[in-house]
């Protein structure tokens, strides 16, 4: 299971029953989307999704759609009043950067429209989402954001935070590696991954890790330290394979 996925109006409300069964399933952080459309779209859904996820002991991050030819500043404050209630509770705000309707628009135009809008989102925590092929071509490769944390779009199926660099960037704080995946019952959800920190398991934990994982093995021979990793249930309570975060030799 992925450490963290994002959601969004398609994904609809979650109940408090997917909420614990996200956490149940490893999932420790959920980026919701702040996007207020009208008729036809399936409507706004933080109202609901960010209290039962909260409720759930998820961390919670939100993300705002910029329209590039738009005013990025109104849009960030209009994202801030939808999360108000919660915004103390929120571990940042996402500028999600990957508009192609802007066309009549130079990089450098579209680069102030988002310094207009971190601008806006301070003083929150405020990170950049993009995908390398638009930032390269629609950005020009500008640098001038490498200073804010990358979520970055990168669908290789790879639960890792490895990207080919770009835009000043060579690590990323978060990468987006999946697309359109149920988890857990909530539809419409990407794959995330980000490197947490995660508590040491019990002897007894990694134990069953070691039996789960590297059969027939002595401690000795493992590739990596196991001792480190998220022991995880799915759903409906059995234990499931445990998400190995990083080897820690000696630990």
């Amino acid at each position: 299971m992925p450490l963290a996925i994002d959601v969004s109006n398609y994904s609809g409300p979650i109940s408090s029953t997917q909420a614990r069964a996200l956490v149940a399933a490893g999932v420790r952080r959920v980026v919701v989307g702040t996007q207020a459309p009208r008729a036809p779209y399936p409507p706004c859904a933080v109202g609901q999704q960010i209290p039962a996820l909260l409720d759930a002991g998820v961390e919670v991050h939100a993300y705002v759609y910029l329209w590039l030819a738009e005013d990025g500043a109104a849009q960030v404050r209009a994202a801030l009043d939808l999360v108000a209630p919660w915004r103390e509770r929120l571990g940042g705000i996402w500028l999600d950067v990957e508009d192609t309707t802007a066309t009549a628009l130079s990089p450098a135009e579209r680069l102030d429209g988002v310094r207009t809008a971190t601008a806006a989102a301070e003083p929150m925590p405020v990170g950049i989402y993009t995908a390398r092929w638009f930032w390269r071509e629609a950005m020009a490769d500008t640098t001038a954001c490498a200073g804010l944390p990358l979520w970055v779009a990168e669908y290789d199926g790879r639960a890792d935070l490895a990207f080919p660099a770009f835009g000043g960037w060579t690590v990323a704080a978060m990468k987006q590696y999946a697309a359109d995946a149920t988890v857990a019952g909530v539809p419409r959800v990407d794959l995330d991954w980000y490197e947490a920190d995660v508590p040491a398991l019990s002897e007894a934990e990694f134990g069953w890790a070691f039996a789960a994982l590297y059969r027939g093995l002595a401690p000795g021979q493992l590739p990596i330290d196991v001792r480190w990793g998220v022991p995880t249930r799915d759903a409906d309570g059995t234990e499931a394979h445990p998400l190995v975060v990083r080897g820690r030799p000696g630990a």
